[in-house]
């Protein structure tokens, strides 16, 4: 029998450095924050949506934590979190599948209300409680049907509201008036042409009226997307079409401001008023076409959005005078509880790509991302998504004993127009700084160190040449070609863009000759002068008649000046253009993606790329492109298809899978890997390899299954055999992304993923010194782990699996688990059951089908239940299951059914009111159906128990009880629940009722 056992001991750490067999975090922080909502009363509680995650500070933004307990998927970034004034231990959030839940205790738990937004054409714009009526909620909803919804019921049930608003019609903006909870203003969006989009209410939402627009020279028939009541009976709203309105008698009538926005579409405002100041407002625009926060005194007559502070980089100035620090783009505008009555409160703006900011001055003019002592106001709050880490391989830079920590360099991948771009820490993550000084950068792609130059002590550090590509802007003032360079660790910056047009799209990556010293002496030890960089393109129009082609040249870019100077790289690359005809369009772009050069001869590269289409044109088809992998054997002069091999797109011949992420073997550049995936077909995601310079590829992922998104490969350069690779993937929360390691050369993987958060590592590197040593850019912050032995593979260290029950051997079938690629063991509970074995859990599979018997489990390990959730009892949702021994997680490869035994040494099961219950979703693979549900009951269950510390379940891939929606892969996570419902009519428990309670 094939045996696991785990230990009780984590949710989810944030430890600082890497930790000893799980994966930690310790930034870095900010970022991508979407919403916020201050506590009503208490100005410091406030709640953040970040693309990490739900996050909570009690010391106002000193500290943060995480705070999504019971939340089955990701929170929606469209709807803020919102608190019940009258009782603001309610609050209430949404999750991406549209469900809404309902936290009682301040967002230590949270439990769905069983109210859900998933139609296609369902979309809450905003949602605001009602004050005085506790439970009560009003949302601003599209459904071309109904724009005003309200539940009284806390978020259990939604329902059309209001009389005298038009049908159909879509919500999008909603202000409740703060002196006057029965005032209301309702914003529209655009219906035709036909006016109003605004309306407003004087008894708390029950009845309407159309507003009306006094001497507007454009009337009220636009989208409406902001609103906010002001001092006395004042309020504005915005439209999309530019224009401000203002009104003085509570929304009944408005006029129209002398100033004016551009137009935009698809934005949100979210607007301020200040309560005892008229015409006093500040708001945001959530949408490209505009950033920063803006403001005014007059209603709305003239605006400003000049505010000292709001930026991510004070030092990427515009070009334009008076020259103004890049601005952030803020996503939402937000006023403490007493702003403007109380001297102390101040107004917050949460920015993407820049963290929070909170205001140094009562007027609101001037902002900080630093408390007044100097501390971060995003301490905590995970958001920053990275897509390259890279690590000095400076040998005094280490980690271990005597030496300070490894110097790491992470990438912002994402944003579009503002955020710190670039981070760097000294001590091997265990806390991270900006290093932006002079980097005209909004994203970070790819990062590459000269290696010649970083020295051999500590004080050489600073002399460490860095190379690093993004996004390039054309916003005007802030133009940046995507490619820059540093001389001095990261410390300073300047473009590099010699020669090159301004606009390239995305430089994905960038890397350096090893052999491109001059004069070349291997191994170089002057400066690196060939840099490589790959790129979207800039678009080149060619018009003939009424066709217009777009083609986008410059996609592999080379310097032989060390960025000094660039010039086209991409001959044979098959063209990537645009073709317009009138309303005709048709597009075909071939994209390189990572490029790898030999380190044993220059001239041999190799270059994977990603291939799309669009076809609006009923004139024209796509041709069968080339896609996949490219080889040059000159140098880059040419390239040429390699291959042979990899999966087609249906119906093509040329058209290859997207090559996500390719690796080249240390000492031997005829062996790659290749990650391959066609987005448009479920379960075709793959690791191919080559062992003949790209002139045949074979598959080689067992152990990685289907559908298994991998964005990033590296390579162990110590290992010169068959090779050490580390594959990162993306997932979500129901079907979570992973860490896989290959010791074979690719032949077979296992997953290394204790600790890791469900979404996506999109970058993996491996310390130099120290090749156990990992760092993964994750869409919240970098996380790493350092490798303990595990000779089983199952992610439990041997030191842990060594103390076991009986000696190490938690299953007693004469072996030590740790010599056992499917047996693990490890220690301690939070509430471990007295006696021998208290605190362990085995996991014994019984029988399984698969290739190989479903002999191989991996990442086996313990989940606090309270991370969760609470698990409301069927029968009275006001009484909860209890978890004193937690849960267990683990996944089965390569397996399509098996049977579990699993114990939980000195448990006793055989007390009444035990159960078995699965924690993940109901349909495998959908975060909509994530949640607490039965194994042990009905007429077939799925867990029975067997005697009295075990229990026995079935597991079938993808179905129920199986978090992967594949047909080759289980990964399960699920525990013992405690519930006495012997309860006698007068309320008391029967404590002479046998047996004795689980309680």
């Amino acid at each position: 029998m094939r045996a696991l056992s785990a230990m009780l001991f984590f949710a989810l750490c944030t430890c600082a450095n890497a930790g000893n067999g799980i994966w930690t975090s310790a930034g870095p922080y900010g970022g991508q924050v979407y919403q916020m909502a201050i506590h009503p009363t208490t100005a410091t509680t406030m709640f953040a949506i970040t693309r990490g995650g739900l996050f909570r500070t009690f010391d106002g933004g000193v500290t943060w934590e995480r705070a999504d307990q019971g939340i089955g998927a990701l929170v929606s970034t469209l709807l803020p979190p919102v608190f019940d004034q009258d009782a603001p231990t309610n609050v209430y959030v949404m999750d991406s599948a549209g469900r809404i839940y309902r936290s009682t205790d301040g967002g230590d738990n949270w439990l769905a209300t069983g109210a859900e937004f998933t139609g296609t054409n369902e979309l809450p714009n905003q949602w605001l409680d009602v004050p005085g009526n506790t439970g009560v909620i009003l949302m601003a909803y599209s459904n071309d049907a109904t724009p005003l919804l309200r539940s009284a019921d806390f978020g259990a049930s939604f329902s059309a509201f209001g009389t005298g608003l038009p049908s159909p019609a879509n919500g999008l903006s909603l202000a409740i008036k703060a002196s006057d909870p029965t005032r209301l203003l309702l914003g529209l969006a655009e219906r035709d042409g036909i006016g109003p989009t605004l309306y407003t209410s004087a008894d708390s939402g029950n009845s309407w009226t159309a507003s009306t627009c006094s001497g507007c020279t454009v009337g009220l028939t636009s989208d409406i997307p902001g609103l906010a009541y002001g001092a006395g009976s004042s309020g504005l709203a915005i439209s999309a079409t530019g224009q401000i309105y203002a009104t003085v008698d509570n929304g009944n009538t408005f006029t129209q401001s002398t100033a004016t926005f551009i137009s935009f579409s698809g934005g949100k405002f979210k607007v301020v008023g200040h309560p005892t100041t008229a015409g006093s407002y500040w708001f945001s625009i959530n949408n490209s076409s505009l950033s920063n926060i803006f403001r005014t005194t007059d209603s709305g007559n003239t605006i400003s959005n000049s505010f000292a502070g709001l930026t991510a980089n004070s030092s990427y100035t515009s070009t334009i005078a008076p020259n103004p620090p890049v601005p952030v783009l803020a996503t939402g505008i937000y006023a403490e509880p007493g702003f403007g009555v109380t001297g102390t409160r101040r107004l917050w703006v949460s920015a993407d790509g820049a963290g929070v900011f909170r205001a140094v001055d009562a007027a609101g003019t001037t902002f900080s991302n630093l408390d007044g002592g100097g501390a971060s106001l995003n301490n905590g709050l995970a958001g920053v998504n990275l897509r390259t880490v890279v690590v000095n391989p400076n040998p005094s830079a280490r980690p271990g004993p005597g030496f300070p920590g490894n110097r790491l360099y992470a990438g912002f991948g994402d944003p579009f127009f503002s955020s710190p771009a670039l981070y760097r820490s000294t001590n091997s993550g265990g806390s991270w700084a900006a290093a932006n000084s002079g980097l005209r950068a909004a994203q970070i792609r790819a990062l590459a160190i000269d290696p010649t130059t970083v020295g051999i002590t500590v004080p050489d550090l600073g002399n460490t040449v860095i190379y690093a590509s993004g996004r390039s802007s054309q916003t005007n003032g802030y133009r940046n070609p995507g490619l820059y360079k540093s001389l001095d660790n990261g410390t300073t910056w300047s473009n590099i863009d010699s020669g090159l047009p301004q606009s390239l799209g995305t430089v994905r990556h960038i890397v350096l000759d090893p052999r491109s010293c001059v004069p070349v002496v291997f191994p170089c030890t002057t400066p690196l002068q060939r840099v490589f960089a790959t790129a979207n393109g800039s678009p080149s129009n060619a018009v003939v008649g009424s066709v217009t082609t777009t083609t986008f040249n410059n996609r592999i870019l080379r310097s032989d000046s060390a960025g000094g100077s660039w010039a086209a790289s991409d001959t044979g690359l098959p063209p990537s253009t645009n073709i317009s005809e009138g309303i005709n369009f048709i597009s075909q772009n071939v994209t390189p993606l990572t490029l790898l050069i030999s380190p044993t001869d220059s001239n041999l590269m190799y270059v994977g790329t990603f291939y799309s289409e669009f076809d609006d044109d009923p004139f024209r088809s796509f041709d069968d492109r080339a896609n996949g992998v490219f080889k040059s054997s000159n140098g880059g002069a040419n390239w040429i298809l390699a291959s042979n091999g990899l999966p087609l797109r249906t119906g093509r011949t040329n058209t290859h899978h997207d090559v996500l992420a390719i690796a080249m073997h240390p000492t031997n550049d005829q062996i790659l890997w290749a990650t391959t995936i066609d987005l448009q077909t479920p379960d075709s995601a793959s690791i191919f390899k080559t062992v003949d310079g790209g002139a045949t590829w074979t598959r080689s992922d067992t152990g990685i299954g289907s559908r298994v998104d991998i964005r990033a490969l590296a390579v162990d350069p110590t290992d010169t055999g068959a090779g050490t690779i580390y594959a990162s993937g993306a997932g979500s929360v129901s079907n979570p992304g992973s860490v896989y390691k290959s010791s074979d050369g690719g032949l077979t993987w296992h997953s290394i993923s204790v600790g890791l958060p469900d979404d996506a590592a999109l970058a993996i590197t491996i310390d130099p010194f120290v090749p156990a040593q990992l760092h993964l850019g994750t869409t919240a912050g970098v996380w790493s782990m350092l490798q303990q032995a595990d000779d089983d593979g199952d992610g439990i260290p041997n030191g842990q699996e060594n103390n076991a029950p009986n000696g190490g051997d938690g299953n007693g079938d004469g072996n030590q688990d740790s010599s056992q690629g499917d047996v693990g063991s490890t220690g301690v509970a939070l509430r471990a059951p007295s006696g021998v074995g208290g605190g362990f859990i085995t996991s014994d599979i019984l029988s399984g089908t698969g290739p190989n018997n479903c002999q191989q489990a991996v990442d086996v390990q313990s989940r606090l239940a309270l991370r969760y959730g609470r698990d409301p009892i069927e029968s009275n949702s006001s009484l909860y299951y209890g978890y004193p021994d937690d849960l267990i997680r683990f996944e089965i490869t390569d397996c399509s059914q098996a049977v579990v035994d699993i114990t939980f040494h000195n448990e006793n099961f055989n007390e009444y009111g035990w159960s078995f219950r699965f924690f993940g979703p109901s349909t495998p693979g959908d975060d909509g159906t994530m949640g607490w549900y039965p194994m042990s009951s009905g007429a077939n269950p799925r867990a029975v128990k067997v005697d009295q510390n075990t229990w026995r379940v079935t597991l079938n891939a993808n179905q129920f009880g199986s978090y992967r929606p594949v047909s080759d892969n289980i990964l399960f996570m699920g525990g013992p629940a405690c519930f006495d419902d012997r309860l006698l009519v007068n309320g008391f428990e029967d404590t002479n009722a046998a047996p004795a309670t689980c309680n």
